[in-house]
């Protein structure tokens, strides 16, 4: 379980972003931790949506085709 940097309550929620889009949205920090809540709240108030993708077995490869296990 992880705790986000922003509303300070824990999540189990396992997700990634882009790097150029986490770090426009995380003021240019390449690290840190952050809910999809609150990442989502970020996005919308400078303009973005967000398109959120479930993958099962791997993160999802962008843009927008999630990787499973059977495309080896």
């Amino acid at each position: 379980m992880e705790v986000c940097s922003i509303c300070r309550k824990a999540y189990r929620t396992l997700w990634t972003a882009p790097d150029n889009l986490w770090k426009k949205l995380n003021g240019g920090n390449e690290g840190g931790l952050m809910c999809i809540g609150c990442f989502d709240n970020i996005a919308r108030k400078n303009g973005e949506v967000l398109y959120w993708e479930c993958a099962e077995g791997a993160y999802p490869i962008y843009p927008g085709k999630a990787k499973n296990n059977s495309d080896k």
